[in-house]
């Protein structure tokens, strides 16, 4: 009888044992995959919210725009583009004294302005990464990217500009001459020419 209970009790222990790693093999595997899961959301949160949004740590003109879209991005531009074409710009010219000459000007009137349109497409190319990439910028590089601006020429009103001190400053080079109305004659020296070279227009294709 001690035989019969025996063999009827020990397969269910044994049954038992073959199925416990395969519990534990399950377990492991899910929390990993629970853990990238919330591990990404968070990272997805942190660099911005939404795909739409740009990553963590990005910045333009040392304004921060992790996180922002980019018609938020666009209206801090347009603003800084505002406040870049109202500074100075100082036109200055070797003189024949120690100081040179010099004349000042807005940006917006020699039209030396910011291209908004293209540095807002350096930025969207640079915002379109993948979700283990804002993981990466966001845990190993905090510090992000830095966007450069994009600047534009208006060549007409800096030609303008331009030629305006060009009147100013040309003069013919006179030579050295003798004048005999002193006693004893004197020579008189000469001055040096000064040309300000104004390049043309570049001609656009039509």
């Amino acid at each position: 009888m001690k035989a019969k209970s025996s063999a009827t009790v020990s397969p269910p222990r044994v049954q038992r044992a073959q199925r416990r790693p395969t519990q534990i093999v399950r377990v492991f595997v899910f929390i990993p995959l629970a853990l990238l899961a919330t591990l990404g959301g968070f990272a997805v949160s942190k660099a911005g919210g939404t795909r739409n949004s740009l990553p963590a740590g990005m910045s333009v003109a040392k304004i921060a725009i992790g996180g922002k879209r980019l018609e938020e991005v666009r209206a801090l531009l347009e603003k800084f583009a505002e406040e870049h074409a109202n500074t100075p710009v100082v036109f200055s010219i070797p003189n024949e004294g120690s100081t040179p000459r010099s004349w000042k000007s807005l940006a917006k009137e020699t039209g030396l302005l910011v291209d908004v349109e293209a540095t807002l497409a350096d930025i969207a190319k640079m915002g379109e990464i993948g979700l283990l990439e804002r993981m990466r910028n966001l845990f190993v590089t905090p510090t992000g990217q830095t966007i450069s601006v994009r600047t534009r020429v208006e060549e007409d009103k800096l030609t303008q500009r331009l030629k305006r001190i060009q009147k100013i400053v040309n003069r013919e080079p006179k030579n050295p001459r003798l004048d005999i109305t002193q006693t004893p004659y004197a020579i008189l020296p000469g001055k040096q020419g000064f040309t300000l070279d104004v390049p043309p227009k570049t001609k656009k294709n039509t």
